[in-house]
């Protein structure tokens, strides 16, 4: 599907035609269906639906091969580390996924050219990048172990804004125990969450965050982000995360004022 930026999205189809939920298991399909979709010109692709049950991290590198198919370094870094993990080119021929048997830590998710999928949706191509393997076992530790040594260092943005870290407040428990905690958990902990993009996760958490913190003034929902796994370096941007912060709040506005004329 056409974006307004000029790039495609990726939208998942039924076998019909119509977009479904790529997280609905009623909408799964099994690769050899998937690919005579494709092949029958009913489909431009084939995703893959990332689930807790199957215990399945997908290492998304963004722009990390040349034109002559070289890997950058970082990237490399990734594929030695995952000696054994499956490795195909992305889409877009420029990138590539690196499918690792185990499931990630809560925490960040998402850093420049790196993200982390162990929920949600990663089209696929089935075109293996050709990479030496020294070893066929790969598990959950090394995911752990490679997950703690990238994780972004927050201590240093947190005093920046006058502030250690610290845990959450009674409005945390209550928002993790409400009808729609496990929405709020996932969200708290890096994920999309049925959200489109990072940015909109960040929005919806924090409309989350100040409907059980009502008080929270603009530095305590800062705050709250930093220490949240939605954690990046894009989150330490003045620019945007103040536009985020204004969003929240004029979001906000109609609800309060329609809570004050239902009081």
């Amino acid at each position: 599907m056409p974006r307004a930026n000029g790039t495609v999205g990726k939208v998942p189809l039924a076998p019909k035609g119509h977009p479904v939920n790529p997280l609905d298991p009623a909408a799964w399909q099994s690769w050899e269906a998937a690919w005579a979709a494709v092949r029958a010109g009913q489909a431009d692709g084939v995703g893959l639906a990332i689930t807790a049950r199957i215990r399945l991290t997908a290492i998304d590198l963004d722009d990390c091969l040349d034109d002559a198919g070289e890997v950058t370094a970082p990237a490399q870094a990734v594929l030695t580390t995952f000696l054994g993990a499956y490795v195909e080119r992305s889409p877009s021929g420029r990138g590539l996924h690196v499918l690792v048997r185990g499931s990630c830590p809560s925490g960040w998710r998402r850093q420049p050219s790196v993200e982390i999928i162990d929920h949600g949706f990663l089209t696929v191509t089935g075109h293996g990048f050709p990479f030496p393997h020294s070893r066929l076992a790969y598990d959950e530790g090394d995911l752990r172990a490679w997950h703690a040594a990238h994780a972004p260092q927050r201590v240093s943005e947190s005093s920046r804004l006058g502030r250690p870290n610290s845990p959450p407040g009674e409005w945390f428990t209550r928002a993790c125990q409400a009808r729609n905690g496990a929405k709020f958990r996932a969200l708290w902990n890096g994920h999309l969450a049925g959200c489109p993009t990072a940015s909109e996760g960040d929005l919806q958490l924090l409309l989350l965050i100040l409907y059980w913190w009502p008080e929270a003034s603009d530095t305590e929902l800062i705050w709250a982000l930093l220490d949240s796994g939605r954690y990046r370096p894009k989150l330490c941007q003045e620019q945007y995360i103040e536009r985020t912060i204004a969003a929240v709040r004029r979001l906000q506005a109609p609800r309060e004022h329609d809570q004050s004329l239902s009081d």
